[in-house]
């Protein structure tokens, strides 16, 4: 965990670093403020298009719309990259405990049990 939070870490310091390098190239060389912008948005939309391929769909999503198998798939292989045997801890014959779906309004979060939490977050 403190090694994935480091990379993280040295991440964050590379892109602060390289933004005022790219300002420094763009906006100090007189081009416009809109290149700048427009080449500092590349790896936020290079991003969202590699996590829409590469990040699964939630596993309580997929089973409150009785898309079982596909959870399973999906916990299954969590439970491998995490070291364990998913054959053990999600047997063939295990099945999802079906749900049933919650709608919540935003005014919930305000509610005496979350509202000191949800004003402290903010």
């Amino acid at each position: 965990r403190a090694r994935y939070l480091l990379m993280l870490d040295y991440f964050w310091t590379a892109g602060v670093v390289l933004v005022t390098v790219i300002a420094y190239f763009t906006i100090g060389a007189g081009i416009s403020w809109r290149v700048y912008v427009l080449i500092c948005a590349i790896p936020c939309l290079a991003s969202v298009v590699l996590g829409i391929f590469l990040v699964p769909e939630s596993p309580r999503w997929l089973a409150l719309h009785q898309r079982n198998d596909e959870a399973l798939a999906i916990l299954r292989s969590a439970a491998r990259i995490n070291g364990h045997d998913p054959d053990i801890i999600f047997p063939d014959t295990q099945r999802l405990h079906q749900e049933r779906e919650e709608n919540a309004s935003f005014s919930e979060l305000f509610v005496p049990k979350w509202r000191t939490l949800t004003i402290s977050i903010w």
